[in-house]
C-alpha cells in the first residue's frame, strides 16, 4: 500500500504562519494541527512556544522590597517543569512574557502550597526564573505584560534587579513598562538590544559621558506611561544627555505612549532621529478635561513639526473626544489641531502612496454616538487629505473608533459597535463617505 501523500515542509509552514497563534482560538487550531502528525507536530510546537507567557505573584515586603513569587495560580513554575520534561521545546522560545499578577495578601494567610512556592522567590536563587532563562538558547525578548500597577525599579528586591540586569546584554528587544525609572547603568554594554519598551529612565549624573560608538543604537523604541497623563516628563534629556547609553540616529519607529507629551518633547525627540523615522505614533489632544493648568502652555496654540519625517511611511494620532455635557472644552477643535499637524508632513518630498495615517480616536459621553460622529467638524481633515500635495502620497486611512458611554446602572463602558453601523454613521458626512468609496478611507473600531 502506497504511504498517504505528504505536503512540502514550505507549504506546511504557510499553512501555520497563517494561524494567529497568540489568540485563544489561534492556539486550538495549532494543538488540533500538531496531532494529525509527527512533522505538524514539531512546526505547530514551534509557532506554539515562540512567545511564552508566564506568571508570578508581586508580594511587597517592607525589608527587602518587592519580591516575585510562584504559588498555585501562577505558572512560572509549570513552564519550568515543562522544559524539564520536554526539552525539546526550549530552542523554540524566542520572547518570554511575565504577568506580575498583584497579591499583597500578609504570609499567614496564604495556603500550604503557597507558602511552599514563597521559599523560592525571587529574594532566593532557586527561584523557578532564575532556572528557566539559562535553559532557552534562542532567547530574543523579554517583556512584562502591560498594566497600569506600576512599580519603581528601585523598589524591587534587590537579587531580581540583578537578575533582569544580567539578562538584558543578551536580548535584542527589552519591554519593562512597568518598572518606572530604570537606570542607565543597566544597559551599558547591551550591543545586541534593538527595540525598547520602557515607562521612564532614571539619569544617574554621577554616570560619565558615552562616547557614541558605546552606545546602544536602537531600531523600535515606546517610552512613557500606556495610558496615563504624567506630564512633564523629560523623555529627551534621557536620549540626548551625554551619559545616555542610547543612540537614536537608526531609529525607524517611535511610540510616545504618555496621554499628555509636551510638545516640545515630541519635537526634542524628533530632531534626534528624524532622518531614520518610519513610523511615528503619539497622542494629540487640546481637550484639557479633568486635568491640571500645569498641562496648558504645552498645547494651546501649538502643533508639533513633522517637517524633517522625509522617511515617514506610518504615522499614528491617537486622541479623545468629549461630549460637551462633560467638559468646558470644544474639544471638536481636535480635527482641526490634528490636521494643521498632517500640513506640516514633508508631502513635496513624499513618495507616491508612501505614507499610511491611522487616526485613533476614544470617544466619551456623547448623548447620541449615531448623530454625533458624523457631524463633527471632519471638514479641515478632509481638506488636507484631498489637497491636490498631499493626496498622491496617501496610501490609506484608517478612523478607528473606541466609543464608551453609561449603561443602565451609570457605569461608564465600552460600547461595541459593529462596522455596519459604523458606516452608516460616519457616511452621513459626505466628505467621509466619498474618500471611503474611492478606497482610501477606512473605518473600524479597536
Amino acid at each position: 500500500m502506497d504511504p498517504p501523500p505528504t505536503l512540502p515542509s514550505e507549504v506546511l509552514y504557510r499553512i501555520t504562519n497563517a494561524i494567529d497563534g497568540t489568540c485563544p482560538e489561534g492556539r486550538q487550531s495549532l494543538l488540533a494541527f500538531s496531532c494529525a502528525n509527527r512533522a505538524l507536530g514539531t512546526i505547530c510546537q514551534e509557532q506554539i512556544f515562540h512567545d511564552v507567557e508566564i506568571s508570578y505573584t508581586a508580594r511587597s515586603s517592607e525589608d527587602a522590597g518587592i519580591i516575585l513569587l510562584d504559588d498555585e495560580a501562577t505558572t512560572g513554575h509549570k513552564f519550568l517543569d515543562l522544559l524539564t520534561s520536554s526539552p525539546h521545546i526550549r530552542p523554540y522560545v524566542r520572547t518570554l512574557a511575565i504577568n506580575k499578577l498583584l497579591n499583597y495578601g500578609r504570609p499567614e494567610s496564604m495556603s500550604d502550597v503557597s507558602i511552599k512556592y514563597a521559599q523560592e522567590g525571587s529574594n532566593t536563587e532557586s527561584f523557578s526564573f532564575y532556572s528557566i532563562v539559562p535553559q532557552l538558547p534562542n532567547l530574543e525578548g523579554l517583556t512584562t505584560v502591560h498594566t497600569k500597577h506600576f512599580q519603581s525599579w528601585a523598589h524591587l528586591e534587590g537579587l531580581t534587579r540583578f537578575y533582569f540586569t544580567n539578562i538584558v546584554p543578551f536580548l535584542t528587544k527589552l519591554d519593562l513598562h512597568v518598572f518606572p525609572d530604570l537606570p542607565f547603568s543597566m544597559f551599558r554594554g547591551c550591543d545586541n538590544l534593538q527595540e525598547l519598551h520602557v515607562s521612564s529612565l532614571d539619569t544617574d549624573m554621577t554616570e560619565k559621558s558615552q562616547s557614541e560608538t558605546g552606545k546602544v543604537k536602537l531600531r523600535v523604541l515606546e517610552v512613557g506611561f500606556p495610558g496615563l497623563a504624567i506630564g512633564k516628563i523629560p523623555i529627551h534629556s534621557w536620549f540626548n544627555a551625554s551619559t545616555s547609553p542610547f543612540d537614536l540616529s537608526r531609529l525607524q519607529s517611535l511610540t510616545l505612549s504618555d496621554l499628555f507629551t509636551p510638545i516640545s518633547e515630541i519635537s526634542d525627540m524628533l530632531a534626534l532621529c528624524a532622518h531614520t523615522l518610519e513610523d511615528l505614533d503619539f497622542h494629540l489632544e487640546l481637550n484639557l478635561f479633568g486635568v491640571s493648568d500645569r498641562f496648558q502652555p504645552p498645547f494651546i496654540g501649538q502643533t508639533p513639526n513633522l517637517g524633517l519625517l522625509r522617511n515617514l511611511r506610518h504615522l499614528t494620532i491617537r486622541t479623545r473626544m468629549w461630549g460637551k455635557e462633560q467638559s468646558n472644552q470644544e474639544s471638536n477643535y481636535d480635527l482641526l489641531y490634528i490636521a494643521n499637524a498632517l500640513k506640516t508632513l514633508p508631502f513635496t518630498v513624499f513618495r507616491a502612496r508612501q505614507l499610511h495615517f491611522t487616526l485613533e480616536m476614544k470617544v466619551h459621553w456623547f448623548t447620541d454616538f449615531g448623530s454625533s460622529l458624523g457631524l463633527l467638524p471632519w471638514t479641515d481633515l478632509i481638506t488636507v487629505l484631498e489637497d491636490d500635495q498631499v493626496a498622491p502620497c496617501i496610501a490609506g486611512v484608517k478612523l478607528k473608533f473606541q466609543l464608551h458611554g453609561h449603561n443602565d446602572a451609570g457605569e461608564l463602558v465600552k460600547i461595541d459597535v459593529p462596522f455596519s453601523s459604523l458606516k452608516d454613521i460616519l457616511d452621513k458626512n459626505m466628505g467621509l463617505k466619498e474618500l471611503r468609496e474611492k478606497a482610501i478611507l477606512s473605518y473600524g473600531c479597536f
